[in-house]
């Protein structure tokens, strides 16, 4: 990158990402908690106003999940850790996952998730808590929190779109503080064409501040020029 922004004295990326990191920290332990604690209940059948089955063996939990994809009418929403199942392209799907994946839309992705789960629309849940053990919930508070649970981090993830060559520069500039102006002279054009790709950042990158947008896209140009993409 040529040239330097006037405005403001910039803050260093890691030191950046590692304040968001610590902000979602708290929230993120909470949520997990909640799931863990329901799912111990359920596993005891303390909870006998919802329909729930506990299944247990490797292949009838590859059956279960399966399940999950074979009976969307809508919408397949799924929380995937390291090396779980994903769903294919031919169901509708939002995922957010460990492991991006920039040709796909639907994915949004997260360094961790709490726990891996899956939602045929909104009729039931397999929630995975061990390789060979599975939750089937069809209605009740664990169903509801499942959902909450996916809809909360997919706010929260970043959509795994590849970045241009300007996108990271505006990000390095936003990290640097500068100021609209001082980045429309850099990039040499008008000051709403810069507030204009500001905003795309907030929209595609679930960032609620500009600063948010600067460390999301800077970790999402290092995490593609990381990895041999353009960014």
């Amino acid at each position: 990158m040529t040239g330097t922004p006037d405005e403001a004295e910039g803050l260093a990326p890691e030191v950046a990402a590692h304040l968001l990191e610590a902000a979602d920290a708290d929230e993120l332990r909470r949520l997990a908690d909640r799931i863990e604690s329901l799912a111990k209940a359920y596993r005891m059948h303390l909870d006998g106003d919802c329909a729930v089955s506990v299944v247990t063996g490797p292949r009838v939990v590859a059956e279960r999940i399966a399940q999950a994809q074979a009976k969307v009418r809508t919408e397949l929403r799924a929380l995937v850790g390291p090396g779980a199942w994903r769903p294919g392209a031919e169901v509708a799907h939002r995922i957010v996952a460990v492991e991006p994946d920039p040709a796909d839309p639907g994915c949004r992705s997260l360094p961790t998730v709490p726990v891996t789960a899956y939602l045929a629309d909104h009729r039931f849940a397999v929630i995975v808590t061990n390789p060979e053990t599975v939750i089937v919930s069809y209605s009740g508070a664990l169903l509801d929190a499942t959902g909450a649970l996916f809809e909360a981090l997919w706010s929260k993830a970043n959509p795994d779109r590849v970045l241009s060559a300007v996108d990271a520069e505006v990000a390095e500039l936003l990290l640097a503080g500068a100021t609209d102006a001082a980045i429309a002279r850099h990039l040499g054009v008008g000051p709403r064409t810069v507030q204009r790709r500001i905003a795309e950042f907030h929209r595609q990158l679930g960032a609620t501040t500009r600063f948010q947008a600067g460390v999301q896209a800077a970790m999402r140009a290092g995490a593609a020029a990381a990895q041999g993409r353009p960014g």
